[in-house]
C-alpha cells in the first residue's frame, strides 16, 4: 500500500510537458525539485515508522491518528492485532476522517465475529467431547449438534477447531452405528433367549410328568449356545441367570430318567441282604454208632 502511495504522489507532483502551453513560461525547476525530494522523503519516513510499528498497537494506533496520508491510516488500521487496540481505534477516531474511522469499526466488528464463533466453536467441540463417552447416545442430540455446528461461519474458526469437531463427529457416528447394531443384536438374543427357555422348562416338566425325555437335550443345546453368545450388557443378566438355572432342572430330571431307565441296577440296590444258609443237621444213626 505504500508503494501504490510513493507512486500515487510521484504522479502528482511531476510536471506534464504534454499539457504545458508553448508559450507560458517554464515554472522554476528547483523548487519544484524541492517539494517532490521533501515528499519522498516525508513518505519513506512514514512508511518506515509504519513498518517499526508492525506488532505494537500503540504505536499503529498513534500512526493511526498523526499520519498525513490517508494510505498510511488505513494501512496501521489494518495492521492492529488485538480486540481491544481497535475498539479503542473505533472510539477514538469516531470524530475523526470517516474512512478511516469506518475502517476501524470493520475491523472491530469483524474481530467480534471472530471471538464469538471460536467461542461457540469450543464449546460445541466440549459438548461432542462428553457426548463421545454417553452410554446412550441419541441421534437428536448430534442433529442439534449439527445445526448449532452449521450456523457458525467456518471462515472465522481456526484450523485447528474444524479438524477437531470433524474427528469428533466421526466418533460419535461410528458409536451411534455400533450402539445401533448392539442394540438389534440385544433384541434378537432377548427374544431368542426367552423362547428358548420357555421350551426347556416346558420339555423338563413333560418328561418329569411322563417319565420321557423328549426335547431336553434339543432345548438344552440351545439354551448353552445362547448363554455363549449372549451380549455382555447388564440387561441380558437376568435372562442369562433364568437359562442357566433351567439347565441345571433339567440336568436333574435327566439324571432321574437315567435312573428310572436302569431296573437292574434300582432291583439290585433294593433287594435285601441274603441270609447265610443253615448248616446240616448231624444224622442220629451215626451218633448211636459211635457212641456204642
Amino acid at each position: 500500500m505504500l508503494s501504490w502511495f510513493l507512486k500515487k504522489k510521484r504522479g502528482v507532483d511531476a510536471p506534464n510537458a504534454a499539457t504545458a502551453s508553448p508559450g507560458a513560461a517554464a515554472p522554476p525547476a528547483e523548487p519544484q525539485a524541492g517539494a517532490t525530494r521533501q515528499a519522498e522523503e516525508a513518505a519513506v519516513e512514514w512508511r518506515f515508522r509504519l513498518q517499526s510499528a508492525q506488532g505494537d498497537d500503540a504505536a499503529l494506533l498513534q500512526l493511526a491518528q498523526d499520519a498525513p496520508a490517508l494510505e498510511i491510516k488505513l494501512a496501521a488500521i489494518d495492521a492492529l492485532v488485538t480486540e481491544d487496540a481497535l475498539k479503542r481505534a473505533e472510539r477514538s477516531l469516531r470524530n475523526r476522517e470517516r474512512k478511516v474511522h469506518q475502517a476501524a469499526k470493520r475491523r472491530l466488528v469483524a474481530a467480534v465475529a471472530q471471538r464469538e464463533s471460536r467461542s461457540k466453536a469450543q464449546a460445541l467441540i466440549e459438548t461432542a467431547t462428553a457426548l463421545t463417552s454417553e452410554p446412550v447416545l441419541g441421534a437428536n442430540l448430534l442433529v442439534a449438534l449439527d445445526r448449532d455446528w452449521q450456523e457458525l461461519d467456518a471462515a472465522l474458526l481456526e484450523p485447528v477447531q474444524r479438524t477437531a469437531f470433524a474427528e469428533l463427529r466421526d466418533r460419535l457416528n461410528r458409536a451411534l452405528r455400533e450402539r445401533g447394531e448392539l442394540e438389534h443384536r440385544l433384541q434378537r438374543w432377548t427374544t431368542d433367549a426367552a423362547l428358548a427357555l420357555d421350551q426347556l422348562r416346558s420339555a423338563c416338566a413333560a418328561a418329569a410328568a411322563t417319565g420321557v425325555a423328549r426335547d431336553t437335550a434339543a432345548g438344552c443345546d440351545a439354551a448353552r449356545v445362547l448363554r455363549a453368545s449372549r451380549p455382555d450388557v447388564p440387561a441380558t443378566a437376568a435372562l442369562d441367570r433364568a437359562l442357566e438355572a433351567a439347565l441345571h432342572a433339567a440336568a436333574g430330571v435327566e439324571a432321574r430318567l437315567a435312573w428310572l431307565d436302569a431296573p437292574e441296577l434300582r432291583v439290585t440296590e433294593l433287594a435285601p441282604a441274603s441270609e447265610p444258609e443253615p448248616e446240616p443237621e448231624p444224622e442220629h444213626g451215626l451218633e448211636s454208632e459211635s457212641e456204642a
